[in-house]
């Protein structure tokens, strides 16, 4: 996310995701019981209290003299220059003054929708329609003050 150039704070934030895995038990004729899971890997959240124009993150991506013009690599007149040869995509969030704020290793969630039938309605079960399960890994904070602060003011504006 960038904020745009009339906002208050020129900050931008990262989330990047490992892994999405999503699984279901969807059958046909449907079961009585629908399940379906969702889980998360290595969710993590940068923060950068700089905005850097698009042209020099566009220098930055892997095969970009094959994909973008000219014009679109061109930075003419702007002093902060990131420099080239990034070897991960981590060198490159850390060139660009990014930190790490939250790591959240893994988020599982399990959404359960049982089949409103005429059978389940004359027993008079007291079941939920949809059921959701919901369990969190370990949470990382590495926020300082002001790199907490810059993200809250990032994500309230």
């Amino acid at each position: 996310y960038t904020s745009p150039t009339d906002f208050m704070h020129g900050s931008r934030v990262i989330v990047r995701v490992g892994e999405v895995r999503l699984t279901s038990n969807i059958v046909s004729p449907s079961a009585s019981v629908q399940a379906f899971k969702i889980s998360l890997s290595d969710l993590r959240i940068y923060v950068c209290s700089y905005r850097y124009p698009h042209n020099e993150e566009n220098t930055l991506l892997s095969c970009a003299h094959r994909y973008f013009n000219s014009d679109d690599l061109h930075m003419a007149g702007h002093s902060h220059i990131l420099g080239g040869n990034a070897v991960s995509w981590e060198d490159v969030l850390f060139r660009m003054n990014f930190v790490n704020l939250i790591v959240l290793d893994s988020l599982d969630t399990v959404v359960l929708q049982t089949k409103n039938d005429e059978n389940n309605c004359r027993v008079g079960r007291k079941e939920p329609a949809i059921a959701v399960a919901l369990t969190l890994g370990h949470l990382s904070l590495y926020a300082c003050h002001d790199s907490f602060n810059c993200f809250n003011q990032t994500y309230n504006e």
